[in-house]
């Protein structure tokens, strides 16, 4: 099989990347290759649609086309949405450890601070960039634990665990993962409102609707 990812391939280290190595399938961005599926593939927090990408929905299923915006934000407001509570929090009144950190996705950089803080403090933290979240309390021992639910097509075959040490907790660096299976990790209300929250952000396959001018999940 074939899988078109554009604009960018995934680097080496992406679970798409590691799938496909690992079946034997092969992934071009060139969209006059032959493919099977189509993934709207962008390594960045705010993606844009140019006219290559537009043309292929008006024909086929692009699998993230829907999901333009994967901001730290943004993604509390669905998940607000969905399960009724979030983590953003308000630095200036919030009593307690605050997380710090790059409203963009992937950064890593963390960082805990006592709240509440200073006006003058926040409004420099939000000119770079950063936002504000409660510390979720993820200790598992001496590691603190990620669950990750990998999802394809409102199918969430199993979980993982990613642990790592207490004070290296914002790092992407992991001591070791289990695998563990979905009901295992998570409820099955979890699980559905997991799938909904998908749906509503964006992550199913989408298709350009010339007529209403908007991705149709």
């Amino acid at each position: 099989m074939t899988i078109l990812c554009y604009p960018n391939i995934p680097s080496q280290y992406s679970v798409l990347h590691k799938i496909a190595e690992l079946k034997k399938w092969i992934i071009t961005n060139n969209p006059k290759d032959h493919f099977d599926v189509v993934v709207n593939w962008e390594d960045t927090t705010y993606r844009t649609h140019d006219d290559q990408l537009r043309e292929l929905a008006e024909r086929v299923h692009v699998v993230n086309l829907g999901c333009a915006d994967i901001s730290k934000q943004r993604v509390d407001r669905i998940h607000n949405e969905v399960f009724g509570y979030g983590v953003v929090v308000d630095p200036l009144t919030y009593k307690g450890p605050i997380v710090q950190k790059a409203d963009k996705n992937a950064a890593h950089d963390g960082s805990i601070i006592d709240g509440p803080i200073s006006l003058k403090e926040r409004d420099e933290a939000i000119a770079q960039g950063m936002m504000f979240s409660c510390l979720l309390n993820n200790e598992a021992g001496e590691f603190v634990q990620d669950i990750r639910v990998p999802i394809f097509s409102a199918e969430i075959p199993f979980c993982y665990l990613k642990y790592r040490p207490i004070a290296t907790r914002f790092s992407n660096a992991n001591s070791h993962v289990e695998l563990r299976d979905k009901t295992d990790a998570l409820s099955e209300e979890e699980l559905e409102l997991i799938v909904l929250f998908c749906k509503k952000a964006g992550f199913f396959p989408a298709q350009w609707d010339p007529k209403l001018g908007i991705h149709v999940t």
